[in-house]
Formats: C-alpha cells, structure tokens, sequence
C-alpha cells in the first residue's frame, strides 16, 4: 500500500503504462460503514490482478499539509486506511490517496489522470432511502469521462 500525501509531487506519467495493462477503477472512500462494500464491489470489478485507486477527501478546513494535520484527523485517518486493509481481497493491488478539496472535483481528476476503468463510490447514507444518490455522486455521475457504479447502502 502506498499513501500518498499533498506535500509529494503526483506524477502518474511513470505508472500509466502498468495500469493501463490491468483493470483500474478509482474508488471513494469516506470513511463510512458502507465503504467495506464499496470497496469490496470495486475488488470484483477490477478482479484478482486488478488495481484500485481509492481516494479518500480531506474535510473541508483541514489542512492539506501531511505535517498540519491535526491529532483528531490522523487517528480518523489510521482507521480509514486499517479500514482499506481489511476490505481490499488479496491479489488487488491498491493505493491510497489523501487529497484537499471537493471529493467529486478530487474523484474525477483522479480517474483522468491514471487513465481508470470506471469510478466506484457509494451513495449517500442519508439519501439513498429518499431515491437521491448525494451531492459527490452527483456532481460524478454529470462530468464522468469513464463509467460510474453507485454502490447503495443495501450492499
């Protein structure tokens, strides 16, 4: 697993090549009880060999500097990535990515940069009852160059 932080340069020009030889899907995490599916759903998209990017946005306010962030973050942060851990099935390869800004803004540069398969995410907890998929799926689903799975809550 590799964690990338805002402080590093991102250069996705050297693993272009790799990732476009096996399925790739960028993947939302936020943290959430339904996110172990979301993940899990995207593990069996790309399937064993397969690799996730999954992108996990800072809320707004936190500083983008891996060093500013605050104690009551990093210990949110730890649990998201041993969270990660446990859901992606072995033989997955995955990276994760911390990223500042709007989490659609931050999904979909990301599965344009490294060239994904789809982009995978879940919907809203508070909505999906209602029929509505959130604010970030939506904002995804308007401006996606790849295909968008919407994992519901019931997963």
């Amino acid at each position: 697993m590799e964690l990338v932080t805002l402080d590093r340069v991102d250069d996705f020009a050297q693993r272009d090549a790799r990732l476009r030889l096996r399925p790739t899907a960028v993947v939302g995490h936020d943290g959430s009880a339904t996110a172990s599916a979301v993940l899990a759903h995207a593990a069996g998209q790309v399937g064993p060999g397969g690799y996730l990017i999954v992108v996990h946005a800072l809320p707004a306010g936190v500083p983008a500097a891996a060093a500013e962030i605050g104690r009551a973050y990093r210990s949110v942060a730890r649990a998201v990535l041993r969270s990660i851990e446990a859901a992606v099935p072995d033989g997955v390869s995955y990276e994760v990515r911390v990223v500042a800004g709007p989490a659609s803004r931050a999904l979909l540069d990301t599965a344009a940069r490294c060239g994904a398969d789809e982009i995978v995410l879940g919907a809203s907890a508070g909505l999906a009852a209602r029929g509505a998929i959130g604010r970030v799926a939506d904002g995804v689903l308007r401006h996606s160059e790849v295909p968008v799975t919407i994992v519901p809550q019931s997963a």
